[in-house]
């Protein structure tokens, strides 16, 4: 059977096809889409996506296209510091173990609706990675213009949407994602915030709508470090010589872009934009740019002038007077750092948790009157709580290691397009204690990133890319595997010791007594009997209540003790005395203790009140009774005087027997304290095996990789590398006997320069000997900035790799290539396993 293949044909510019027949079928590929589409769709197409509802999916689903496509690259490059990224992810991985685990100060229980935001949040991270990776390798077929001018077209989309919230903050509409979806899951408020396309957060003050912009996303916070974030790429793709008619707009969308901030109300927005300057002030000290600085400084004196002279400052200092958040994002924060030490520090508990209570009543919660009286979920309102939360405090140091890492060695680049790289991650940096990056940030945030790895390439040797830290991504599983073994035995034995010390501390259970307690009534009007649930629970830590805990468990029960603690029902009257122990029997008995000690609390607070109140009565029926006992004939001189003075006796007198019903009233009744009403069975939350193993077995993990790093920078010695692997990053070309053999075609081995494959060697056993050999390779090139050509070193097997380390960054810096190493085997006769073309410097001649 046979098929035609499609050959081109010679003589035109684009040749024509033709069909020549053959016998097999051959299946051709054409390109119908420009390189790079994927980014340019969802950039350019955003507002699209945002009307459609499927804005929030969009960027993943451009992310799996442009990771198709890198799939089809031979190597994709990264550079080298991005293991740390790599090492991040797999920490946020290791967070699915503990989705289900009670975090302190959390609402506890299981909940599935957890793998869902896990899952969400962990594809945002893969997408940004692969925009990083992709804008770096992309580099032939994606300029960095084009990239600038298409993130600059999305700063152009977000102060549109900037200035249709402020000027229309009530509009909103149905999307088409929306319209298809079932009613049930719109009524979902993560679903609906997602689908359903708004221009402005709605909020009231004192009565008064206060609308916050945040189109083309669902909050102002998000839209806000997006403007933030897209700036830099707006100003070097739309600002500059090259940029043609962008550069006769730009000006324009500034200007809007400047009132959509100013009456966004976003402080962390304005505080993003001033560490922006400054940063730019830093990198100008850094280039010695001091032109720039003063510049710099002179539009910062007048930007100030302007603020304070001006009514363009008005709203900045306004929302600067009312700062009603900051109260509430401390003590969230607070909360988080302390559930995550106190439960998770290592790897964190996977994704957000709700939280028990509120911030003002620990039986808080939403109503019909007030749908915000919940505070947000802990690991929100911040990225560095996100991640701090979800990751642990292992994983926070990775992240922003990494972000730092990347913004330091893009200080001192020339490039404009990594410097607007760094403000990118300043401006993220800056804000993580009040944005959340989860969203096209986060790609920006990235694809900055992929901007500077660009810019260290560019400033590298044009001979020696490895130079600028270029690496193959394939090179991070060769070092795992090269390492497998170190690095398995230190997981091994770090989830064998979070096993050993879960198993010292045991399994604790859980039993919890429901308590009743209702609304103590004032039993005579102008009585203070009436308290708050806060008041009740806070008897828990009462020196009665650890007395009657501790006789049950056997230990002392200090103040703030986490084995014995207080819920409760959100807008009820039930409290939740739990009790912690080892045993499941005795933190039940503890349960039960603890519920009737704190009844018992609360009844002898009552009476206390009550005798109190009785005596304030008192108090006020003798005062009565001696205003009686003053009035003497006097006052009763006259008829008319006598009338009022008998009509203030029948008062005082009806004011002195209503206090005694009332006295009578409270010593017949005595308040009820309440009841309890359930002791709960007890039961032990199994994933904290989980956390203990996962936690030891991923700071093994660390600890191995950490290990390899440090023996990889000391070096190991050549002969104990295998003969299939590779070397430093570098292929072992041959392995041959010693000089005087001649074995593998090794032509001059008496120190002179030879060359193998094409590729100069460098005949030397040890780091002195190398480093000469590479001083004569320069003074052979002719110039001491370029080389011109590859080399090959040889080695001993007792030689180590730090010193082919040393040499190659000498060659390299040089302008040349390390193209491999040449073992000296000391075994005579040793095989050589790859047999290469060598050339001898005498001869001239080639030989197989």
């Amino acid at each position: 059977m046979t098929s035609d293949v499609l050959v081109p044909t010679s003589g035109t510019r684009r040749p024509p096809t033709v069909l020549v027949p053959t016998g097999r079928r051959v299946r051709t590929r054409r390109r119908s889409l420009p390189a790079g589409w994927p980014l340019t769709a969802l950039l350019l197409g955003y507002p699209l996506w945002w009307v459609l509802g499927l804005a929030q999916v969009a960027p993943l689903l451009a992310a799996a296209v442009m990771a198709w496509q890198l799939r089809h690259r031979r190597r994709p490059l990264v550079v080298r510091g991005f293991g740390v990224w790599l090492l991040f992810l797999a920490w946020v991985l290791a967070g699915v173990f503990v989705l289900q685990l009670d975090a302190p100060g959390a609402v506890p229980g299981p909940s599935s609706s957890r793998y869902f935001t896990f899952a969400f949040r962990f594809a945002w991270y893969l997408a940004a990675t692969v925009t990083a990776i992709y804008v770096y390798n992309m580099r032939p077929w994606l300029s960095n213009r084009r990239i600038a001018r298409e993130f600059g077209w999305l700063f152009v989309t977000v102060t549109a949407g900037g200035l249709l919230g402020t000027l229309w903050p009530t509009l909103d509409f149905p999307s088409a994602v929306e319209l298809l979806l079932p009613h049930h899951l719109r009524q979902v408020a993560f679903v609906h915030d997602t689908i359903h396309p708004v221009v402005a957060q709605l909020y009231t003050v004192d009565g008064v709508l206060n609308p916050r912009t945040s189109a083309p996303f669902a909050y102002t916070n998000i839209w806000g470090l997006n403007i933030a974030c897209l700036l830099p790429f707006f100003c070097v793709g739309w600002l500059r010589r090259d940029a043609g008619w962008h550069r006769r707009a730009a000006p324009f969308v500034l200007l809007a872009a400047a009132y959509a901030i100013i009456e966004s109300q976003n402080r962390g927005l304005w505080l993003a934009l001033v560490m922006m300057v400054l940063i730019i002030g830093v990198r100008a000290v850094l280039l010695n740019r001091f032109r720039q600085l003063a510049v710099i400084a002179t539009a910062g004196v007048v930007g100030a002038v302007l603020l304070l002279a001006t009514p363009l400052g008005a709203p900045i200092f306004s929302r600067l007077d009312t700062a009603s958040s900051n109260a509430g994002r401390a003590n969230l924060g607070q909360l988080t750092l302390t559930s995550v030490w106190n439960g998770s520090p290592f790897i964190g508990f996977g994704t957000t948790r709700n939280v028990a209570g509120s911030f003002y009543s620990i039986a808080g919660g939403d109503t019909a009157s007030c749908s915000l009286c919940t505070p947000p979920a802990l690991g929100t309102q911040g990225q560095l709580w996100l991640v701090v939360f979800s990751a642990g405090i292992i994983g926070l140091l990775l992240y922003c290691w990494f972000l730092l890492s990347n913004l330091v060695r893009g200080l001192r680049l020339q490039s404009a397009y990594a410097a607007a790289g760094v403000l990118v991650i300043t401006a993220h940096l800056a804000t993580m204690v009040v944005y959340d990056s989860i969203s096209m940030a986060e790609v920006s945030i990235f694809a900055a990133v992929g901007l500077i790895w660009r810019a260290r390439q560019d400033a590298a040797p044009r001979a020696a890319p490895a130079a600028g830290g270029a690496v193959p991504l394939s090179s991070y599983r060769r070092f795992v595997r090269t390492n497998a073994t170190l690095i398995t035995v230190c997981v091994v034995l770090g989830a064998g010791a979070g096993f050993a010390l879960q198993s010292m501390r045991g399994v604790k259970s859980t039993a919890a007594a429901t308590i009743l307690v209702p609304q103590a009534p004032a039993a005579v009007a102008g009585t203070k009997r009436a308290q708050s649930l806060d008041t009740v629970a806070a008897l828990v830590h009462s020196p009665s209540v650890r007395a009657a805990v501790a006789r049950v468990i056997g230990r002392p029960v200090a103040a703030n003790d986490p084995a014995v603690s207080v819920t409760a029902t959100p807008n009820t009257r039930l409290l939740q005395v739990h009790v912690v122990d080892l045993s499941p029997a005795i933190a039940v008995r503890a349960a039960q203790a603890a519920g009737s000690a704190l009844l018992a609390a609360r009844t002898d607070q009552l009476i206390q009140e009550q005798e109190g109140e009785i005596t304030d009565l008192r108090n006020q029926r003798r005062a009565i009774m001696t205003n009686m006992a003053a009035w003497g004939p006097a006052h009763f001189s006259g008829r008319r005087a006598a009338s009022n003075a008998q009509r203030h006796l029948t008062e005082l007198q009806a004011d002195a027997d209503a206090i005694g019903g009332k006295i009578s009233y409270l010593r017949r009744n005595q308040p009820p304290a309440g009841e309890v009403v359930k002791i709960s069975r007890p039961y032990s939350d199994g994933t904290v095996w989980l956390e203990s193993v996962v936690s030891g077995l991923m700071i093994g993990l660390a600890t191995g990789i950490g290990i390899a790093l440090v023996r990889r920078r000391v070096g190991r010695r050549v002969g104990r590398v295998n003969t299939h692997a590779e070397l430093v990053d570098l292929p072992v070309l041959l392995r041959v006997a010693p000089p005087d053999a001649k074995q593998g075609g090794v032509l001059q081995t008496d120190g002179s320069l030879s060359s193998i494959d094409g590729a100069t060697l460098l005949p030397a056993a040890d780091e002195p000997a190398l480093r000469r050999a590479a001083g004569e390779l320069r003074s052979a090139a002719g110039t001491p900035t370029r080389i011109g050509s590859e080399v090959a070193i040889m080695v001993s097997p007792r030689t180590r790799t730090r010193h082919i380390n040393g040499v190659r960054a000498d060659v390299e810096r040089c302008g040349g290539r390390i193209r491999g190493v040449v073992v000296i085997d000391e075994r005579r006769g040793a095989p050589a396993p790859l047999k290469l073309r060598t050339e001898s410097t005498g001869s001239g001649g080639r030989s197989k």
